[in-house]
This record gives C-alpha cells, sequence and structure tokens, in this order.
C-alpha cells in the first residue's frame, strides 16, 4: 500500500512537471491534527513569488480533492534556496561550472573537496578543484551545495 508521504511526493511532482517546474524537494513535517507540508520547487532561470502562490493553489486543490490528508495541513511552496543541497544528477547538472562544496565517502571515510563542476553524468560528477580533477561517484556523495560568494 502507497504511503501517504509516496502519494503526496507523487501527485506534486505530476503537478509540477506538467506546470514546468522540478520539484527539488517535498518535506512532510508533524502529525495528528496539524501537518505542515513543504515544497520546493525550482525551473530553469527560477521560480517567482507569484510562481510559488499558484503552485499553491493548484497543490491545494490537488490534495482537497484526492484526499491526501485526513486533518486540516499548511502547505508552503518556495524556492530551495541559493544553498540548497545537491542531490540528484539533476540538481548537479543544474550546478555544472559551478563552484560547490561536498562531502563524500572515500574507503568508508567521510571526506571533503571543494571545486568547480566540470561535468556530470550517470557515473557520477567530475569536479575541479585547486589539487587537480576530482571523480566522485553520485552514491558517494552525503552532502553537496553550491558555494556562495559574498
Amino acid at each position: 500500500m502507497e504511503s501517504q508521504y509516496e502519494r503526496l511526493k507523487q501527485l506534486t511532482d505530476r503537478l509540477l512537471s506538467d506546470e514546468g517546474f522540478d520539484l527539488v524537494d517535498v518535506l512532510l513535517k508533524g502529525s495528528g491534527t496539524r501537518q505542515l507540508v513543504q515544497v520546493f520547487a525550482d525551473r530553469e532561470g527560477g521560480i517567482t513569488v507569484e510562481d510559488c502562490a499558484r503552485l499553491n493553489r493548484l497543490l491545494a486543490s490537488i490534495f482537497d480533492r484526492d484526499t491526501v490528508f485526513d486533518c486540516p495541513y499548511r502547505l508552503e511552496v518556495s524556492s530551495p534556496g541559493l544553498d540548497r543541497p545537491l542531490k540528484t544528477e539533476r540538481d548537479f547538472r543544474h550546478a555544472l561550472g559551478r563552484e560547490v562544496e561536498i562531502d563524500f565517502l572515500r574507503g568508508g571515510e567521510n571526506a571533503h573537496t571543494a571545486g568547480r563542476i566540470e561535468r556530470v553524468d550517470a557515473d557520477g560528477l567530475l569536479v575541479q578543484t585547486g589539487r587537480g580533477a576530482k571523480f566522485l561517484e553520485l552514491a558517494s556523495v552525503i552532502k553537496a551545495r553550491i558555494k556562495l560568494k559574498w
């Protein structure tokens, strides 16, 4: 049987895709009589406040129609932000050419690197660091973020 979270994510991904957006993440917080649903969406060129408001209305309509929740819920749709975590191959492709910081597993130990993403494919990513190019398998990445410059 499909869980509430899986159903929520499936409906959200379908709607966002139909509207030309990428689903970055869905978080479901709380339980019982009040739940918070946070949807993080993006698209090439970014997402506006107006986009978020429109997607919020569309998603609420679908959640209510399909009775995803049996109690009151609060829905928030927003951009993942500039410092969003990079999790999927698609996330890394969007960050191609950008400076990143990555925590990864190497030989069972945690390691860290920083550099510019040069290439991304199904096998992993190539990061140009101060010490040369480093290939990382996507499965070895623990945490990755775009390095912000102020």
